[in-house]
């Protein structure tokens, strides 16, 4: 069913050099822009009913660039992934309202069908 994939995602990487994009069926849904991130961030993906396929795509000169400029950060050209799950909406058809309760540790739901390429 429908709901909300949950991941946390570091993409080190800088343009013209390397790029990280998040696909949903082929379509682009997510990325990075040059050197906009400097540790883990969480992100949602809100999913449809039915099979859906997730793409993690990190590639390495997007541009097919036969010279670099020079580089103006430190990025080490890598993207780092913790943390994915998913969480299925309501009964509702909608996101769920109530949270966990103190001391509750929800456990992350199987993606269910749905690929994670990497």
């Amino acid at each position: 069913g429908p709901g909300t994939l949950h991941f946390s995602v570091y993409p080190d990487v800088e343009q013209p050099f390397d790029t990280f994009e998040v696909y949903v069926d082929g379509i682009e849904r997510g990325g990075t822009p040059a050197s906009s991130i400097t540790g883990f961030e969480e992100r949602e993906l809100q999913l449809a009913a039915g099979t859906e396929e997730i793409t993690f795509r990190y590639q390495w000169n997007p541009n097919s660039l036969l010279q670099f400029p020079l580089k103006t950060s430190e990025s080490i050209g890598a993207v780092f992934l913790d943390d994915v799950y998913f969480v299925p909406f309501d009964q509702g058809g909608g996101p769920p309202v109530a949270g966990p309760t103190p001391g509750d540790t929800p456990a992350p739901t199987p993606l269910g069908g749905v690929p994670a390429c990497i």
